[in-house]
């Protein structure tokens, strides 16, 4: 089983890209409301988990929620 956290260079390229498109993609067309607050209005996708030292988790779908941009923002100045 591979290791989530594993860190490599093949997923920040334009197959990872692609793949991290394609999941977005699924997400919102599964999800129409905020996973935060409930809202159905400027829905976006977040990573759950910051890729910056981990970079499998930057096309891995399970590491991706549906969120609106006013709980991002929150959540950016809070944690960033």
């Amino acid at each position: 089983m591979e290791n989530p956290f594993e860190k490599t260079r093949e997923y920040r390229g334009s197959q990872g890209y692609f793949k991290l498109q394609n999941n977005i993609n699924k997400l919102m067309s599964e999800q129409t409301h905020c996973s935060i607050c409930g809202s159905t209005h400027d829905l976006t996708v977040h990573h759950v988990l910051p890729c910056k030292n981990y970079e499998r988790l930057y096309t891995n779908k399970d590491n991706l929620i549906v969120i609106c941009n006013n709980c991002h923002h929150q959540y950016h100045a809070k944690y960033s």
